[in-house]
């Protein structure tokens, strides 16, 4: 059935031809003088352009009405079906992009309606999308080609990424060693619905995807093979039809339900069930992506649990959020954690309006106000039991039994915890200490907990909880984590082990510098010897005891184009994760977009295509951060710490403080772990 609205196909193929579409011969720039289905045409290779039309990378910016591009000697031979364009837009007024031949105001070809992308946001637009136009079949030959672009609006808001001709109308020659595998509906030469380019698998099945054209209802599926190299080139193990998912039926939208009595009586509604429902998979979901952390400060001294807060200063952590996962205006809750090596120690303060409206008689969770503390070991395998506090403003607390924590358990932590609270005018505060041999984590402090601390205000009807995910306010999955002690102990076991590469800004002893602070070596603390290296004092960064929030860091600079040299990673392609601490409170020089932190190539092709490429995003500035980059099937050769790779560009401006890189991708677990490290040793 080939009418089913298949999107892709995807085809199990498996070769020991090395020789297979490994020609690049057509990719040769400038492409669009290559006869090949797609033809591209690559800004960067255009024949001239409008005087007031910029190009950056590989897109085209500032476009005006009237403003054009040209690409000369398009081979377009006997003419393409479709021009397709991936383009950004963040005006509402409509634009318009004209094909034309041989000159700016020459023969129509084609026009692609441009609408809205995104909205603006003060620079380059960031969301894109396709626009794609059917091509007259007078645009055969070879010709120049003008792209014009009109709009009523002056003011420039498109820019354009990525443009081809597709769909040739006859049969191009075979390029040297090409191979094509061709989809067609009803015959061999029937319709082509899509096509593949395999390429040599080492004699393993991999799978190759081709995006589908619309085809006709049922009849029989061709697979057509071209073939440029003479004799067999590989096995066909299977193919699959895919399409995305079905959209909802909104048929039933509006129509009113059915009454009781032939349509006379009252309304017949579902019948209320009154069983909690959990999400599907909530029991093995992972960690949320932007699972907030925050360091416990070390207490000099034992907190006295008495309800006042005089005593704590410092770092709070914010209670926001609302348990939809929205941020409201208004007073947020305050919450103070220390710890020492007996105790965590907990204090908030939450505004309210009116202390007579403060509502505890009854201590029932949710109908009075209240703060609820939950605490979970997910160092411990497995994980350690879901404890949780309930505390209410005239000074009652309980351990309550929930998420399958034992009886055993449940008492021990009520008979260990001390807990008192206090109303005043504008704000009730409540203080606890939770000891850690009340938690059942003796002999072993964690050096993480996952926690969330959740607010109830009964007069206002509002909850306020650290951080939403779903489900209960208990569960794990919500909140964040907590950092109490000594941080290089989350990277332990299987992630020491997977390190290629540990540079560590704190550790003076890995820095080899001049009285001046150049650095001309930062050693590798991963145990592989890569050590990132520069020669020439003109080049290299410059260290800063205090670079980074107060923290040690390595200082680059863009107009000095520093960086340093890493010895390669693996001679061939590899999976890796790179996280990187960095501060950029400054921008860079104008076009300087994308600053490399830590990057790779196979040694000719851009970072971004071919290796890692770890960098800021656009023009982002900011204080000290995490950022975190994940390639696979990625080469990593000529290493490179603070610019571009291969060539020496795009250099960072800002400072570095630790960089790791994994040797494969790490599972959420681990990702989570070495941020928390991080986290909890820059503050971040």
């Amino acid at each position: 059935d080939l009418g089913s609205g298949w999107g892709s196909a995807i085809l199990r193929f498996a070769s020991d031809v090395k020789a297979l579409n490994a020609d690049r011969s057509a990719r040769s720039v400038p492409r669009h003088r290559n006869a090949t289905d797609p033809l591209v045409l690559e800004a960067k290779y255009n024949d001239g352009a409008h005087e007031k039309l910029r190009k950056q990378w590989t897109f085209l910016y500032n476009i005006e009405d009237g403003a054009w591009v040209r690409f000369d000697r398009v081979p377009l031979g006997d003419g393409y079906r479709r021009f397709r364009s991936v383009y950004g837009n963040d005006g509402a007024e409509p634009w318009r992009m004209e094909i034309r031949l041989d000159r700016a105001d020459g023969p129509l070809a084609g026009q692609v309606a441009l609408p809205q992308t995104d909205r603006a946001r003060g620079g380059h637009v960031q969301i894109y999308r396709e626009g794609v136009a059917d091509l007259s079949a007078d645009a055969r030959g070879t010709r120049d080609v003008f792209l014009v672009f009109r709009s009523e609006r002056a003011r420039p808001v498109v820019d354009f990424e990525y443009l081809r001709f597709e769909q040739y109308r006859g049969e191009l020659p075979l390029e040297k060693n090409e191979v094509r595998i061709e989809l067609r509906s009803g015959g061999k030469d029937g319709p082509k619905m899509g096509q593949f380019f395999p390429r040599f698998t080492g004699g393993a099945p991999r799978e190759f995807v081709a995006p589908l054209e619309p085809a006709g209802a049922q009849g029989p599926l061709f697979l057509v093979v071209r073939s440029a190299i003479a004799g067999p080139i590989g096995n066909v193990e299977g193919i699959r039809l895919e399409k995305a998912a079905d959209p909802i039926d909104g048929s039933g939208v509006g129509v009113p339900p059915r009454r009781a009595w032939w349509g006379w009586g009252d309304w017949v509604f579902p019948e209320p069930t009154n069983l909690p429902r959990a999400r599907p998979a909530d029991r093995y979901r992972e960690q949320k992506a932007g699972r907030p952390f925050f360091r416990v400060a070390r207490v000099a001294s034992r907190p006295s649990v008495d309800g006042a807060l005089d005593e704590w200063k410092g770092r709070a952590l914010e209670l926001a959020q609302t348990l939809e996962g929205a941020t409201p205006e208004g007073p947020v809750v305050r919450a103070w954690v220390g710890v020492d090596e007996e105790a965590l120690y907990v204090a908030l303060r939450h505004s309210i309006r009116d202390a007579k409206a403060v509502v505890a008689k009854g201590h029932r969770w949710g109908a009075t106000d209240g703060v609820e503390i939950a605490l979970q070991d997910t160092e411990a395998r497995p994980a350690g039991p879901i404890l949780s506090l309930r505390g209410w403003p005239d000074g009652h607390f309980c351990a309550p039994d929930l998420a399958g924590v034992t009886e055993t358990a449940r008492r021990r932590l009520e008979k260990g915890v001390s807990y008192s609270a206090a109303v005043g005018t504008d704000a009730w505060a409540c203080e606890w200490r939770i000891p850690f041999g009340a938690c059942g984590f003796a002999p072993r402090t964690p050096a993480t907990l996952a926690c969330n601390l959740t607010v109830r205000n009964v007069a206002e009807e509002a909850w306020r909880t650290w951080c939403a995910d779903g489900g209960a306010t208990y569960d794990p999955h919500n909140g964040g984590t907590l950092i109490l002690g000594a941080c290089e102990a989350l990277l332990s076991g299987e992630l020491r082990k997977a390190l290629e590469v540990w540079f560590d800004a704190s550790d003076i002893a890995t820095i080899e510098k001049d009285a001046g602070g150049r650095v001309s070596a930062w050693k590798d603390k991963s145990g592989k010897g890569r050590h990132a290296a520069q020669a020439a004092d003109e080049f290299s960064p410059l260290y800063d005891p205090r670079g980074l929030g107060g923290k040690a860091a390595l200082k680059f600079d863009d107009v000095r184009r520093t960086r340093l040299d890493v010895p390669e990673i693996s001679d061939r392609p590899i999976a890796a994760t790179v996280f990187a601490v960095v501060s950029n409170p400054e921008p860079g020089l104008p076009n300087n977009h994308n600053q490399r932190i830590f990057t790779t190539s196979d040694g000719k092709g851009y970072d971004y295509l071919c290796g890692l490429c770890c960098s800021i995003p656009g023009t982002q500035t900011g204080g000290p951060r995490l950022l975190v980059h994940e390639g696979r099937d990625r080469w990593a050769k000529s290493v490179r710490v603070g610019c571009f790779s291969p060539n020496y560009q795009t250099f960072f401006k800002g400072n570095i403080s630790e960089i790791l890189v994994f040797g494969r991708a790490l599972t959420s677990d681990e990702r989570h772990r070495v941020s928390a490290y991080l986290a909890g040793k820059w503050e971040l």
